[in-house]
This record gives C-alpha cells, sequence and structure tokens, in this order.
C-alpha cells in the first residue's frame, strides 16, 4: 500500500490465500472498466464446453456439381503455407477430373455485420489488435495492421495462386447458414492447434482475435450478443455472482 499510496484511487487490489481468507483488499468494491483480465471469461468457458483437446478446422469439400467449398472455424493458426496446401489439393483435383482448367470455388465466411464487436472503436479496428473475427483468417486477420477485408485477401490469395497454376477460378462468397455438406467429398481438412495451447494465446499473449474465436465456437454463435449472453448465462449457471459486471 506504500508502494502505491500516491495513485492509491487508480489500483484495485485483493489477495487471497490458500485457505480462502481475504488478506488485503485495496478498493475491493470500487468498479473498474475491465481490461484483458476479461478474456479468463471466454477462455475458462470454452474450456469447459469445448473441452482441452479441441481443435478448430478448416475444410475444403467438393460436392456433386464438382463446385469447391471452402468453410473454416476461425483457426487462429491459420496461414499462407496452409493456404498453399489448400491451393495444391484443389489444383490436383482440378487436373485429375476435369477437362478444362478450372475451378468454381464457393467460400462461406463471417457476414460483415460480425466482423467486429459493436463496442470495439472505429480507430482500434485498424490496429492489429482489433482485426475483424472471420471464419478464414489468414494470420488471424492481421500483420502489421488490421486485415480490414479479411475475405476478399483470402479470396484473391486463392485466386492468385491457381493462376499460377494455371486454374481459372470462379469465386462466390455465402454466410455459413448457406453450407451444407450432405452429399460433398471433403478433399482437405486442415486443424488448429488444440485448444489447451490456444488458451496460451489468448491468455499470455493478450490475443483478442483467439479469444473472440473461442468465445464464438463455444456459444455456436458469430453474433456477439448472442455469445456474451449464453457466456453470462454459463457463469451464472457456475454461481458466481455476475449483477456487479457486464
Amino acid at each position: 500500500k506504500y508502494l502505491i499510496k500516491n495513485d492509491l484511487n487508480k489500483w484495485s487490489i485483493s489477495i487471497i490465500n490458500s485457505n480462502n481468507n481475504l488478506v488485503v483488499d485495496i478498493n475491493g468494491d470500487l468498479l473498474r472498466i475491465p481490461a484483458s483480465n476479461q478474456k479468463l471469461f471466454s477462455t475458462a468457458y470454452a474450456l469447459d464446453i469445448l473441452g482441452p483437446n479441441h481443435r478448430f478446422s478448416t475444410k475444403l469439400y467438393k460436392n456433386i456439381d464438382s463446385h469447391y467449398k471452402i468453410i473454416g472455424s476461425g483457426d487462429p493458426d491459420l496461414g499462407l503455407d496452409h493456404l498453399r496446401t489448400l491451393s495444391n489439393v484443389l489444383v490436383e483435383d482440378v487436373n485429375r477430373h476435369s477437362k478444362n482448367t478450372f475451378a468454381q470455388i464457393n467460400i462461406y465466411d463471417t457476414p460483415t455485420i460480425h466482423w467486429w464487436p459493436s463496442s470495439w472503436p472505429i480507430a482500434d479496428r485498424y490496429q492489429a489488435y482489433g482485426a475483424p473475427i472471420t471464419r478464414l483468417a489468414l494470420t488471424s486477420n492481421s500483420k502489421d495492421f488490421s486485415i480490414l477485408n479479411p475475405t476478399t485477401r483470402f479470396t484473391n490469395s486463392i485466386k492468385k495462386l491457381l493462376t499460377n497454376e494455371n486454374v481459372a477460378t470462379n469465386i462466390v462468397t455465402f454466410t455459413p447458414n448457406k453450407f451444407k455438406d450432405e452429399s460433398d467429398r471433403l478433399l482437405l481438412h486442415i486443424e488448429s492447434a488444440p485448444l489447451y495451447a490456444l488458451l496460451g494465446l489468448a491468455n499470455a499473449e493478450s490475443h483478442n482475435f483467439t479469444s473472440e474465436i473461442l468465445l464464438r465456437n463455444a456459444s455456436s454463435s458469430w453474433d456477439t450478443k448472442i455469445a456474451t449472453t449464453k457466456l453470462s448465462n454459463w457463469t451464472r449457471s457456475l454461481g458466481i455472482n455476475n449483477k456487479s459486471f457486464v
């Protein structure tokens, strides 16, 4: 307390010992604007609902009309090497089964209305930590800064790789609720690191994209209002009193 006495009103510190006794309490009842410690709720929720070994998938299908379909679940590990693998599988299949070097590709990605939580300021959305939250996210939709059109980036990257292999493309984007795979053939299944590893990325590195992906997959909703409501209900089901926070 001596060390923070000049800024006492700016600090809240509570320490509980191994017997669950509160041994230090400085402004413990003072409500604060939450920071990245709020990720603990999302990551705990995902761990409970999905389990430590859950992996996020990016899949390439081919349907009975010989159209290719790509859908993901927001794998934060998805990178350019994975995209090259996907392109190679496409090229190989096109060359094996098609008389013309042409591929009709349907991509299923998050609609723009769900790319950012509404509470994220516009200025933050341009930064890497404010990257849009989508299902097909190369390098977590960021490089030095946020990738503001991630679906276009994914589409153009695929098209460029296939063009280099002399495969012409027509790529159409759909929302994930249009996706059906009853009669499709799975050509490629790319998996993320296990969830227990992604928890370290979300919490230790305070990675916003990963924590948002964990929340959306655990809640089975990409609508942040629905996802956070389910998270709130989960905390109440555990007996956590959440009347003092939002």
